[in-house]
């Protein structure tokens, strides 16, 4: 008779596959929240309309996707300056090859998400400039009577001892793999909401009422649809109207091509008449009318 052995339980996986997928699912909900919420917030939608579906993940994946996929072809530029960084022979200066790499790579996604022009180019190389000064403006100014380098691989040795103290507090329940992982959901759920606010300033396509053409539709979720109404300057929102399309209802709409507009003032957003229902009204509309003459 075989006896069977089963695999102690300090050696199995805290992270089963049920767990995992449960996890994953719930951060791909996250980070269609935030694109969501980034191209929503451009226009001063509220948030609590937002509600993902299908629709508006695969739209999510394929928008980050496509903005993705040359940011990562960029990317191979940065790669010296990180092989420096952990080359033994350019010890002394790791910590402004990993900063500088670091910087040219968030560079390259702003690029990408926003495109490039001229200021938005002075802006960035300025502050990327004042960053690294800030960082070792210490090591240029501490012990002028040693060489250069000399200084910098004291900054770097004390940096090294001196960890941040926030990373540090959780050595103890998690391992440093799992902060770096942690790091880089919370980076990629922001780089989903810059992505949703550029493409809703890029957007100059819209769906129009055919009765009002200054009405145009922003968003819809499900049933709901979310249209914007325009000033006479075409210019900025001044208001939102909200429709719920029934079974039996239909909607005219003409595609119409708009300059990029802004939100309106935030007093400006509530106007509880242009809340608009298409379906069929539950209470009848003679009492309906009595209870407004009372």
């Amino acid at each position: 008779m075989t006896e069977v052995t089963s695999e102690p339980m300090t050696n199995r996986s805290l992270l089963s596959e049920g767990v995992f997928l449960a996890i994953a699912s719930a951060y791909v909900y996250c980070a269609t929240f935030a694109y969501e919420y980034g191209f929503c917030n451009h226009f001063g939608i509220p948030a609590s309309l937002i509600s993902p579906n299908a629709s508006t993940l695969l739209l999510a994946a394929f928008t980050l996707g496509i903005t993705l996929f040359p940011a990562l072809n960029f990317l191979p530029f940065t790669m010296p300056l990180f092989k420096a960084a952990v080359d033994p022979k350019h010890r002394a200066y790791r910590l402004v090859y990993v900063f500088t790499g670091t910087l040219l790579v968030i560079g390259i996604f702003l690029a990408v998400i926003y495109g490039i022009s001229l200021i938005g180019l002075i802006v960035y190389l300025v502050a990327s400039l004042v960053i690294l000064i800030i960082l070792f403006l210490p090591a240029i100014l501490s012990d002028r009577h040693l060489p250069i380098s000399e200084r910098f691989s004291i900054h770097a040795d004390i940096q090294d001892k001196d960890p941040f103290v926030v990373t540090s507090l959780f050595h103890g329940w998690v391992s440093f793999r799992t902060l770096q992982i942690g790091f880089a959901a919370l980076v990629f759920l922001f780089f989903a909401y810059l992505v949703g606010g550029a493409e809703a300033r890029k957007k100059h396509q819209f769906l129009a009422l055919t009765t009002e053409q200054d009405v145009v539709l922003l968003r819809s979720y499900g049933d709901v649809m979310v249209f914007g109404r325009l000033d006479d300057s075409e210019t900025k929102l001044d208001g939102f109207r909200l429709m719920k399309i029934g079974e039996n209802s239909e909607l005219d709409l003409i595609s119409r091509r708009i300059a990029p507009f802004i939100r309106a003032d935030a007093r400006e957003y509530v106007r509880p008449n242009d809340v608009v229902s298409t379906s069929q009204p539950d209470t009848d509309p003679a009492i309906e009318a009595l209870s407004h003459s009372k």
